[in-house]
């Protein structure tokens, strides 16, 4: 790709990603109660849906916070375009397997109380109060996990990919996002202009921006919204939303790969 090409394909997407956001702050400027689909046959739709909803919130600020540090910091935008894309995948992941919601409260409930436990053996005694308000918020009842066959998948964000059809290698991409947002020399060597043992070391002022992120935080708005869209009774929003698959050439949402639902069955026969 030439960078005339690259050029323009930056701007299409830059918009496109101006637009998604516009049009979510003034959906949800507008937005009336939700009304969750299947909430009367399935205990677990509201907490899915909150789930969902906070997630997708998360996303769209994270996605502008990226528009912002591509101008002022761009070699801060790779671990927020990271971020978008996770929120969208685990939203997409959330509605789309039914027992997803239950290993993600579980993973929290569980990483909540191993943090109260590392604080209170802290050696400074300053983080000991932090252990007691965590403590107040736990009960034996609350820390019972729900039934999931999903728990490895909320811990491990190669088998959550694999959990959603033809999303697998979706995580190559956030590999190579996670490889500049990690302290490592994937971000320290951007600011070395060049290291020569004769003429020293010249430091880069400013990284070039890198906008070669933005294609998918705009596919990772769309999941996110989908997300919400498959969980809400009226998909007030989905005609729209499938004019943006259209128009991005990609899926609205990404269903239950073969693999989840193998595991899903097994889980139905016992």
């Amino acid at each position: 790709m030439d960078s005339t090409t690259q050029d323009a394909a930056s701007q299409y997407f830059r918009t496109f990603t101006e637009e998604l956001l516009s049009e979510w702050s003034a959906w949800r400027f507008e937005q009336n109660p939700f009304h969750v689909k299947e909430h009367e046959t399935d205990p677990s739709a509201y907490a899915r849906f909150s789930i969902v909803f906070g997630l997708a919130c998360q996303a769209h600020d994270a996605a502008r916070g990226y528009l912002s540090a591509l101008a002022e910091a761009p070699a801060a935008a790779t671990p927020l375009a990271r971020f978008c894309f996770e929120l969208g995948m685990t939203a997409q992941w959330i509605s789309q397997i039914p027992d997803a919601y239950a290993a993600v409260a579980n993973r929290h409930l569980q990483n909540q109380a191993t943090l109260e436990k590392d604080l209170r053996a802290a050696e400074d005694p300053v983080f000991h109060p932090f252990a007691d308000m965590l403590a107040d918020s736990f009960s034996e009842k609350n820390l019972e996990k729900l039934p999931t066959t999903s728990a490895g998948s909320a811990k491990n964000f190669k088998q959550l990919c694999e959990d959603l059809e033809d999303a697998a290698d979706y995580y190559l991409q956030y590999r190579f996002q996670s490889s500049e947002s990690h302290a490592g020399l994937s971000v320290s060597s951007q600011w070395i202009n060049s290291s020569e043992p004769e003429a020293g070391i010249r430091m880069q002022l400013r990284p070039t921006e890198r906008d070669e992120w933005l294609a998918l935080v705009t596919v990772s708005l769309l999941w996110a919204e989908s997300a919400i869209d498959c969980l809400d009774a009226t998909h007030e929003r989905r005609t729209y939303l499938d004019e943006v698959a259209a128009r991005l050439g990609c899926p609205r949402e990404l269903p239950p790969s073969e693999k989840a639902m193998r595991r899903l069955r097994k889980r139905g026969k016992n």
